[in-house]
């Protein structure tokens, strides 16, 4: 994505829309996902960083808060937004998805496994 503006940027209307119909109107608001552009409360910009992976492989708070620059308070909140994603994700693809599908065996793997990650980072009751 470098050299693209934010406002510029759209995968629904060039790699999703065009390739169905020429004619087909999509309203990008009726489908969930992140926003490109995240703003904290105070309207600070929150740049995307690589604090899901580095969370992934650390596995701990204070290396994710050091090495991201990220402020204590929104930890908990990046983290869980995160695996709640990864979540939804896994969960819609097991309903549209094939019985053994890899793929969908995969993401409900990871899934798991980010839950509980995060929940042993932050002292959490684990799920299962």
């Amino acid at each position: 994505l470098t050299g693209t503006e934010d406002t510029s940027l759209s995968i629904f209307s060039t790699d999703i829309v065009r390739p169905l119909h020429d004619g087909f109107i999509f309203d990008e608001t009726l489908v969930p996902a992140r926003p490109v552009t995240r703003h904290d409360h105070r309207e600070n910009k929150i740049w995307f960083n690589a604090y899901a992976v580095d969370f992934w492989r650390l596995e701990s708070k204070r290396s994710l808060e050091a090495n991201n620059n990220i402020a204590d308070r929104e930890t908990w909140h990046l983290i869980h937004d995160f695996s709640v994603t990864l979540d939804k994700i896994s969960e819609a693809l097991s309903k549209v998805g094939r019985s053994k599908d890899p793929f969908v065996e995969i993401m409900k793997e990871l899934s798991e496994e980010y839950d509980k990650k995060f929940r042993g980072a932050f002292g959490m009751k684990q799920k299962y």
